[in-house]
């Protein structure tokens, strides 16, 4: 159990941190572009 509360708040900080790279990165690239 001790596991489980653990890992679900790593699984949604993995997800934000994932989320916000993908951002950085397009709009990284959309600027190169132009």
């Amino acid at each position: 159990m001790h596991c489980g509360v653990d890992s679900a708040p790593d699984k949604s900080m993995s997800r934000v941190v994932g989320g916000l790279v993908r951002k950085t990165l397009h709009r990284y690239l959309e600027a190169r572009m132009i």
